[in-house]
């Protein structure tokens, strides 16, 4: 059998080969006055099957970003792309992205490209989203996403105290991000709010900053209640890092700093931190000649791999609480609690992977006096106190405990009382009361709150509420009917912010917002892998378009991952176009061809020149096609 598949393999070859003589003996004109030439395909895409299939996700409940998403999603088959959308619930969106430490697919409980929305912060630093060392779970890169230079931008922004080099390292950067595209920037919003007009003390810097509800109140009413379009998924302020997570976490636990009205940082539980001496921190270990080159008066050094070169900073800082901070339950909060809480947030197996930046920065502490923690450097980093100082302090006294490192401490915090909702303690200006799975979560105000005589204001009302409403139309009527007093920004009320201020009763409050909302991308998937299919997907979406129709206006086309209202904000950096053409060229230089081949005559020439065509030509045109529809069809 494999002699006679031989033989007409060989026998098959030969008629061939027979043909092509003939062919281009019989036809030498048409041979030598004739060209193949590429013909796009422009029209009737549907036609032609499509390169590859991916599958876009969204998390429920902002319906601005479903809208986007699915726009996108119809998009997509126009550039030869197969693209199925899934909207998800929060949980599990997150579960396939924070947790899939190896880059999997959709199809294999991870993801292809999602829909998200980031905040880099007041003092932006980009780098436990960007940077290859911060790839999930150590940190947020859950794109797997990976460029030197931008590395060495990110290494080197992180910890510069000069301003003005911090901020070129970071335009360069988003010029990168730019071009790269491991995430697609669709538009920064306006934070926008809707209330009763009898909602007094709504302050939208410290809501959007802090998620400060202490000083709200309504007079005549003691309870107010909060319209939320997505759970709070637990009650371990370590353990879960979105948003809705923190409009609880924050009334009822507290940190060492907080972001004033000026965007300044400010003391909270902890006066601002006095720094110690100087010492020298470098990528790798140094000899005293260069440590005298860099800081004369110097005589020490420690080596931290994440830095790019050598940095001058504070070996530690000295932390001084408040006196008479109270927990809930009586127990004044000491540098015990603090040292504790800091160290627990250092595990992996405790906290999120949210802490990757301030893990990167803590060097560990000890305890000087009952008020006075020194907190020692691991890295150097230009928002230093803020990074250390956003961790949510917990009283030892009752969750000390549970176990802090190891494989079964994830578990103990996870199935503790804390996180089912009993024994809840903190030391915020509200003490946690009853809750129903995805409908409501309630608290109390705490009765003789210490931070009274700080100036600190108490819980404006007697009870505070976050109630469940998944969608935005819904949450309309709960506030038109008076079920609820405010609604959340993330509902997108863009869309009907104007119907809302015409309504006798309601009122909008409104915020230039320092996040963003986009598409990320799975770095690790052999499609996505190519810069150039990102930046043809990014050239399909109508940014304008979504600021306008979704938005209502209020917002703009989004460019690169730092807010417009940044002082790192780089203008250079102008939106990708919506431009089918374009995308159809990026991919194109992907290696997923937009043409079929076409043979052209010289016109005059004979019947048998300008169209003939035995079997010989007609083998080198089927090989030349051939060629064209394997390249239409494989990624490089």
């Amino acid at each position: 059998m494999e002699k006679q598949t031989r033989k007409a393999v060989v026998a098959l070859s030969s008629v061939l080969m027979v043909c092509l003589v003939l062919s281009l003996l019989g036809t030498a004109t048409f041979a030598q006055e004739t060209e193949w030439k590429r013909v796009p395909f422009t029209e009737g895409y549907e036609k032609y099957p499509p390169f590859f299939f991916i599958t876009q996700i969204a998390p429920q409940g902002n319906k601005v970003r479903e809208q986007y998403t699915q726009a996108i999603n119809l998009e997509l088959p126009k550039i030869g792309i197969n693209a199925d959308f899934k909207l998800l619930e929060f949980g599990d969106l997150i579960n396939r992205e924070f947790n899939n430490y190896y880059g999997n697919e959709y199809q294999e409980e991870g993801f292809d490209i999602s829909s998200f929305g980031w905040n880099v912060g007041v003092d932006p630093d980009p780098f436990d989203i960007f940077h290859s060392s911060s790839m999930t779970p150590k940190g947020n890169n859950v794109t797997h996403w990976w460029c030197p230079e931008s590395d060495e931008m990110l290494a080197k922004a992180r910890v510069e105290l000069d301003q003005e080099k911090r901020r070129e390292y970071l335009l360069r950067w988003q010029e990168i991000v730019a071009d790269e595209k491991p995430y697609c920037v669709v538009y920064i919003p306006l934070n926008m709010w809707a209330s009763v007009d009898t909602l007094e003390g709504f302050n939208t810097i410290q809501w959007d900053r802090n998620y400060f509800a202490n000083t709200w109140k309504i007079p005549g009413k003691d309870t107010i209640v909060f319209s939320s379009p997505a759970a709070v998924e637990g009650m371990l302020p370590w353990r879960w890092n979105s948003v809705y997570g923190h409009y609880l976490h924050c009334q009822i636990f507290e940190t060492l700093y907080l972001i004033e009205d000026d965007l300044s940082l400010g003391p909270y539980l902890a006066e601002l931190g006095t720094p110690g001496p100087t010492i020298v921190f470098a990528p790798t270990p140094v000899d005293d000649a260069t440590i005298e080159s860099l800081a004369p008066d110097v005589k020490k050094s420690k080596v931290n791999a994440l830095l790019a070169e050598p940095v001058v900073f504070p070996e530690y800082f000295d932390i001084k609480l408040r006196e008479g901070i109270m927990f809930h339950d009586g127990v004044e909060m000491t540098s015990e609690d603090v040292k504790w809480s800091l160290d627990a947030c250092v595990s992996p197996d405790t906290a999120f992977q949210g802490y990757g930046t301030f893990r990167d920065c803590y060097g560990g502490s000890e305890i000087i006096d009952t008020y006075t923690l020194r907190i020692f450097v691991n890295m150097p980093h230009a928002s230093w106190l803020q990074n250390v100082g956003g961790v949510f302090i917990l009283p030892k006294h009752v969750y000390g405990g549970l176990p802090i490192t190891g494989e079964e401490a994830a578990t103990a915090w996870m199935e503790s009382d804390v996180n089912r909702g009993d024994n809840v303690i903190g030391s915020g200006p509200m003490i946690f009361d009853s809750w129903e799975a995805d409908q409501y979560w309630k608290m109390k105000k705490t009765p003789n709150y210490w931070g009274t005589p700080y100036g600190i204001s108490e819980a404006g009302c007697d009870f505070f509420v976050i109630k469940l409403i998944p969608e935005r139309e819904a949450a309309r009527v709960a506030l038109e009917t008076g079920e609820v007093d405010i609604l959340d920004t993330y509902y997108n009320l863009q869309a009907i912010a104007r119907d809302i201020e015409a309504t006798p009763g309601l009122m909008i409050h409104t915020q230039e917002q320092f996040g963003y909302q986009h598409l990320h991308f799975n770095c690790r998937n052999p499609y996505l892998a190519n810069k150039y299919v990102r930046q043809a997907i990014s050239c399909c979406i109508d940014r304008q378009g979504i600021v306008d129709s979704l938005l209502n206006g209020y917002g703009v086309p989004g460019r690169n991952p730092i807010a417009v209202p940044s002082w790192a904000f780089n203008t250079q950096v102008p939106p990708d176009p919506y431009d089918l053409t374009k995308a159809r060229e990026l991919m194109d230089k992907a290696g997923y061809r937009y043409y079929y081949m076409e043979k052209s005559g010289t016109s005059g020439e004979s019947e048998e020149a300008g169209g003939g065509l035995c079997l010989g030509t007609l083998f080198v045109a089927l090989l030349v096609l051939g060629g064209s529809v394997l390249s239409y069809k494989r990624a490089i």
